[in-house]
């Protein structure tokens, strides 16, 4: 929620464009012998700075999951965690190419116990990614996009290392496109 749109007032300072409140809920389910059923809300106040043309979003705030844990067949509850995430667009060119550096980062703190009882840690999911803007080559800029990314999350799913060591990694580079509509 822009406190600029409800307020109907720029709450613009120096390098911020906008302040607000961010609020997410996922509703997952899985249909396979683990039966994941995640549920998280995510509140927090958020800060967009001011990007030429693009944008830089930053939000520090609580994240409260429930999940089914099908390994140990639990429903687990786990506690309100520290959640910090910022995304962000930048469009820029390096000679004829148009580029958009696009990407984000998310880090929740621990969250309790999980499933087996085994404590979890913090977690970092991270995905950026550098763009060319190939539509532009077509006569239909900011229509289909192509290149590169990676993904980085490090103690996936809050699984502490100690615990289970090799599990809780992941590292991906990714060739990746996408056409917007």
């Amino acid at each position: 929620f822009s406190a600029s749109k409800v307020f109907g007032r720029s709450f613009s300072y120096g390098f911020i464009r906008d302040v607000g409140l961010t609020t997410g809920y996922e509703f997952g389910a899985k249909n396979d012998a683990f039966g994941q059923r995640a549920r998280m809300l995510v509140l927090g106040p958020t800060v967009e700075f001011s990007v030429p043309h693009g944008y830089w979003n930053v939000t520090v705030g609580v994240r409260k999951e429930t999940n089914h844990d099908g390994i140990t067949n639990v429903d687990v509850n786990f506690d309100p965690a520290l959640h910090i995430e910022s995304s962000w667009l930048y469009p820029f060119r390096v000679g004829p190419v148009p580029l958009v550096f696009k990407g984000f980062v998310s880090i929740t703190g621990p969250k309790g116990k999980d499933g087996a009882g085994v404590g979890t840690t913090t977690e970092i999911l991270s995905r950026v990614a550098l763009l060319a803007d190939v539509g532009s080559f077509a006569g239909h800029p900011r229509t289909v996009y192509a290149g590169v990314g990676y993904e980085y999350w490090h103690n996936m799913y809050g699984t502490n290392p100690g615990e289970q060591p090799g599990t809780t990694q992941t590292s991906c580079p990714m060739l990746e496109a996408e056409i917007h509509f």
